[in-house]
């Protein structure tokens, strides 16, 4: 049975840092992959850990279809690559969500776990956006996991008459005993494999009736 989540993390082991959602520029961005329909960068932050951004066109898709397989918890694990499980916690709002993830690191790392609240809105007629930033609840954290404790990202979701482009924004930095060079290996790979799977299993998405994410008010998010 299906159940109403919207996912918190592309990526085995990422997580993000911005101020007001807003990815400061950079010149220094380096494209990993791309093509007419996709682009994958990324740039080396202080820290040593890869900030990300991608970009996707999906022809004959809409956000509808988007947000609807965001939410669907079931085949989640099928298209987005490293992740274990997803759950809903709660919906303060209508466009807003708590959700649990549970991430498969490759081994010998250990599995991460993520905590994130999320809460989506309109830019304008053709555009909306999803801000999503983890949060530390009060609880224990799984047996042979890391908890995953600083994360801040940012969709936009934009509509043409001929399909959806997704833009996608992160900062990365896993937490625990991770070799930097690997961190940033597989979340770029993760990246570019979620992405391809989205191409593929995005414009065969049945749209959900109502819509379990609807746009509202993020200013006080």
């Amino acid at each position: 049975m299906k159940r109403p989540v919207i996912f918190s993390l592309i990526g085995a082991i990422s997580l993000f840092s911005a101020q007001a959602y807003t990815f400061a520029a950079q010149e220094n961005w380096r494209t990993w992959k791309h093509s007419q329909q996709y682009q994958v960068q990324y740039y080396q932050t202080a820290q040593g850990h890869y900030a990300i951004k991608a970009k996707l066109f999906v022809a004959k898709a809409t956000k509808a279809q988007f947000i609807s397989l965001l939410h669907d918890t079931e085949h989640a694990p099928d298209w987005l690559e490293g992740v274990k499980r997803v759950n809903l916690l709660d919906s303060p709002s209508a466009n807003r969500t708590l959700v649990f993830t549970h991430l498969n690191s490759p081994w010998p790392v250990a599995d991460r776990e993520l905590y994130t609240e999320s809460c989506y809105e309109a830019l304008d007629e053709q555009s909306s956006r999803l801000l999503i930033r983890s949060v530390d609840p009060d609880r224990d954290v799984g047996k042979g996991r890391v908890r995953i404790k600083e994360l801040e990202a940012l969709w936009v979701l934009t509509s043409r008459t001929d399909g959806l482009v997704l833009e996608y924004q992160v900062e990365a930095d896993p937490g625990g005993a991770i070799p930097t060079w690997l961190s940033n290996k597989v979340s770029l790979k993760s990246v570019y494999k979620t992405l391809m799977n989205l191409r593929r299993v995005l414009p065969k998405t049945q749209v959900m009736s109502p819509l379990p994410l609807q746009e509202g008010d993020c200013s006080s998010f």
